[in-house]
């Protein structure tokens, strides 16, 4: 009865956490996203059947849906998502997809059709009990493609930090975080741990899975940043720096009625035009030596007959 009611308690809480990055996924269109929503599903219907089975009780679709979906697609699907978002080449992502997709789909078959061995209860069935080799071979296969996809590229985008890249040091710890919750699933279904704990651990991994998944996304949307930065330097006072508002030239309405043309004033007339002018006589030139006493001329003498 504990072990139901943990796994209702997590199958709640990857329920939301599926709801949440399917929603992303839908509304940004990216394929890693995608290909962790994959993954998201799985382990949400592998919890949902231990919940079912340690209550009423295991069968062969409950244990058949617990395996594709924690077992096979969770790990593939997340190594995928990671090499979709670290990988630089399109050819290395265009071959991850195609290796995903085929074995996926191959497995998938597999599984379903192969019959099982051994009888279930209500306790957590081990694949090893109840598979033959074929579909361990195919569930082993996937765990090791997924380990050596996730620790290798957490050990590129941590060689890249080291080497001050902006985006690899951005996605070192949603990166960190993911490939954790990868080794939770591999540990979760391989059979070896107690029914609680394997429970937390899917539980645990679809946690980090989310909470990884929102790490990679960009904080500021809508130019909400901006809109902070402006507000934050409101107060400040103007330096003289500060952009200019463009005003656009203003367009008049096209049903008015165009201006008619102002004629150009008219100078006034002069007053005296038609008058007799003469010119203004000169001054009168001023003496040199305007201190000098004047010389006078000595007066004519008398003439004596």
């Amino acid at each position: 009865m504990v072990d139901a009611l943990i796994a209702f308690v997590a199958t709640l809480g990857a329920l939301a956490a599926t709801g949440l990055l399917v929603q992303r996924a839908y509304k940004d269109r990216l394929l890693y996203l995608i290909a962790w929503s994959f993954t998201q599903v799985g382990l949400t219907l592998a919890l949902l059947c231990m919940a079912i089975g340690f209550m009423a009780g295991y069968n062969g679709l409950f244990f058949r849906v617990m395996e594709l979906g924690a077992a096979l697609i969770g790990p593939v699907w997340l190594a995928l998502g990671m090499i979709e978002l670290i990988a630089r080449y399109v050819q290395v992502r265009f071959g991850a997809w195609l290796f995903t997709i085929s074995y996926t789909v191959v497995a998938i078959v597999i599984l379903l059709v192969d019959p099982l061995k051994g009888s279930l209860s209500k306790s957590l069935p081990k694949p090893s009990d109840t598979y033959d080799a074929l579909p361990l071979l195919l569930i082993d296969g996937a765990h090791v493609v997924a380990v050596i996809a996730l620790v290798g590229c957490t050990g590129v985008t941590a060689y890249l930090a080291s080497k001050r890249d902006r985006e690899a040091g951005e996605l070192l710890i949603p990166v960190a975080l993911v490939a954790l919750a990868g080794v939770l699933v591999v540990s979760g279904t391989r059979g070896f741990l107690p029914a609680p704990l394997a429970v937390i651990a899917l539980g645990g991994a679809a946690g980090l899975v989310w909470y990884g998944a929102m790490r990679t996304i960009p904080v500021y949307e809508d130019d909400e940043g901006y809109d902070e930065y402006g507000e934050e330097y409101a107060d400040e006072p103007a330096t003289g720096y500060e952009e200019q508002a463009y005003a656009g030239p203003s367009h008049a309405p096209s049903h008015a009625a165009p201006a008619e043309p102002v004629p150009a004033p008219t100078p006034p007339a002069d007053p005296r035009r038609g008058e007799l002018r003469f010119p203004d006589p000169a001054p009168a030139e001023e003496l040199r030596f305007p201190d000098a006493p004047a010389i006078e001329s000595p007066a004519p003498a008398a003439f004596d007959p």
